[in-house]
């Protein structure tokens, strides 16, 4: 009796796996839960889209769909919904339509409804080819969604949009995944990342996806993905004030043939940008919590919208080939943006919008045209350290912006720089302007213990920027100054070395109360250490020798205390 009441137990539960599946098409129906498709060429979308209806109305937990390898035709939108599994290994799905190949599902009346996460959860894409066939819109879209992950997709041929876009979702990953083949205008500055990751504001932004409440990615993981000839990599180009995305993780992916940014962070907390791999990019990584020109930065609709400034947040050893590639930018490795607005601007409003706490460290950056190798504005209390640059340039970039420089930091306080190495390879043409660390408008900036050579300008020059110590850095072989301090009261410098440099070893000019202590200078072709300009120093035990011209030069009205 045991024997046979187990057997109809099971029997039951078989007729209940089919009463659940309704045929759209041919189905096989292997266990409960799972259905694969009995499809052999052609167009797809009736069977597979009624698999995605079953799945919806499946009640029994995680619902996989297996479509046989094989290339297919799809018309857009597919629907997907809750606790579904899209296995497709083997699969290339073709798009026949201008759009949108798959999305999270619609209510009948064409109205989303949703607010927060709370619309799908539980979502996987395991496998397979989804080509866009190089039309118009996105190929994915998902938003207001949580558990999602997706593992070993390609996603390809789109022509003047992003390849895969997400919004207010949360508990993300995206690994092993290929996005490539961007056609179109591939030289404008545009905003078509091939992974988006954006906030609900506005229909316009990210459409049929309502409620539009601010609501921001959280809990993302982008891990070992290739994104090649793509107009920019991955990121978030559009915030929201006071609405900010937490928990960002992009490590261990590769970047080839990028026209503009590989990875935008906007708006980014607790992000960690780690071991990725950049090649030909136009630009490498920008982190900012405002736009210069102040677009796609919104007000809130409801909420406070309190600024947080303090990121906590790391950008580490990452390799990256930055170089012109048809993008009208100016040309970086890393950046780091803030501002303070004081006064309304676009929908932003005024306030400070300043970045702190991030660290980039252990960088490895090659710059191949005018740009900068690291470049803070507006960035406050970050750490830049063990950086190694190269700078290569023997070109323009197509904005002509920057000189070429390793490391700029503007309109910042408090930053830290720290062991970075700084090697310039070209000092003629577009290269005739650089410097290895250019400080400006930026107070209380540590220069400590970097090393740069073979500038065609200075090795490290600060202007404008009060209360800068600069302590046990050395410049070798830089075509002006070694140091120069010019219009910056209150420096410190102590310990540093300067040879070889084109004119003075260390030059501070227009300054106030400067410290010159232990400073080692030797072999340059001017003076070892010149303090000129109404310029007023405080000096002791600096070491000066085999100086071309004069070890000392004191004049135009400078005056210092000690001996020099």
């Amino acid at each position: 009796m045991k024997w046979m009441r187990k057997h109809v137990m099971y029997l039951m539960l078989f007729v209940m796996t089919l009463a659940m599946v309704q045929f759209h098409g041919k189905m096989d129906v292997s266990a409960a839960g799972k259905v694969r498709l009995d499809v052999k060429s052609g167009d797809i979308t009736d069977e597979l889209q009624a698999a995605l209806n079953d799945a919806r109305d499946n009640k029994s937990g995680m619902y996989t769909i297996e479509i046989p390898a094989g290339t297919y035709q799809i018309e857009g939108p597919l629907k997907m919904y809750s606790n579904t599994c899209l296995s497709m290994k083997g699969v290339t799905l073709k798009r026949t339509n201008g759009n949108v190949m798959l999305r999270l599902g619609l209510e009948p009346d064409g109205s989303f409804g949703y607010s927060g996460y709370g619309a799908f959860k539980n979502i996987r894409l395991e496998g397979g080819t989804w080509d866009g066939s190089n039309k118009t819109a996105s190929i994915i879209r998902l938003g207001h969604a949580q558990n999602i992950t997706i593992e070993g997709v390609t996603i390809k041929n789109v022509k003047n949009n992003h390849h895969m876009e997400m919004a207010a979702v949360k508990n993300v990953t995206v690994s092993g995944c290929t996005f490539k083949n961007f056609t179109g205008d591939w030289k404008s500055v545009t905003n078509y990342e091939a992974l988006q990751f954006d906030v609900i504001h506005q229909p316009s932004q990210f459409s049929k996806y309502d409620n539009y409440d601010d609501t921001p990615c959280q809990n993302v993981t982008v891990t070992k993905c290739k994104f090649e000839h793509v107009n920019r990599g991955v990121g978030t180009h559009s915030a929201v004030t006071g609405s900010y995305f937490t928990n960002m993780v992009f490590t261990d992916n590769t970047f080839n043939d990028v026209a503009g940014y590989a990875i935008i962070c906007s708006n980014y907390k607790n992000a960690k940008i780690n071991n990725n791999k950049m090649t030909n990019c136009g630009s490498g990584i920008w982190f900012r919590t405002m736009a210069q020109n102040h677009k796609m930065f919104f007000t809130p609709h409801k909420k406070s919208g309190k600024i947080e400034k303090n990121m906590k947040s790391e950008i580490k050893n990452n390799q990256i080939d930055a170089t012109v590639n048809g993008y009208k930018n100016v040309v970086y490795g890393i950046s780091l943006y803030g501002e303070v607005l004081t006064k309304n601007a676009e929908d932003v409003k005024k306030g400070d919008y300043r970045l702190e706490g991030v660290t980039v460290q252990n960088n490895k950056i090659t710059l191949s045209c005018r740009g900068y190798g690291i470049w803070l504005q507006g960035a406050c209390k970050n750490k830049v350290i063990g950086n190694t640059i190269v700078c290569d340039i023997k070109k323009k970039s197509l904005s002509s912006g920057g000189n070429g420089d390793g490391i700029r930091i503007l309109d910042g306080t408090g930053n830290t720089v720290q062991k970075n190495v700084i090697t310039n390879k070209v000092k003629k043409g577009e290269a005739k302007n650089m410097t290895g660390i250019y400080i400006e408008n930026s107070d209380s900036t540590k220069l400590i213990s970097n090393t740069v050579t073979g500038c065609s300008k200075d090795g490290i020059s600060v202007k404008k920027s009060k209360k800068a110590e600069l302590t046990g850095n050395k410049s070798n072989s830089n075509d002006r100054y070694g140091i120069g301090i010019e219009n910056s009261d209150n420096a410190v410098l102590q310990k540093n070395s300067a040879a070889k440099s084109g004119k003075d070893g260390i030059c501070v000019q227009k300054s106030k109360n400067v410290i010159l202590k232990g400073n080692n200078c030797s072999a340059n072709k001017r003076y070892g250490i010149r303090v000129t300009d109404n310029s007023r120093a405080t000096a002791a035990g600096n070491i000066t020798y085999k100086n071309k011209q004069k070890e000392i030069m004191v004049n135009n009205g400078a005056q210092v205390k000690g001996k020099l």
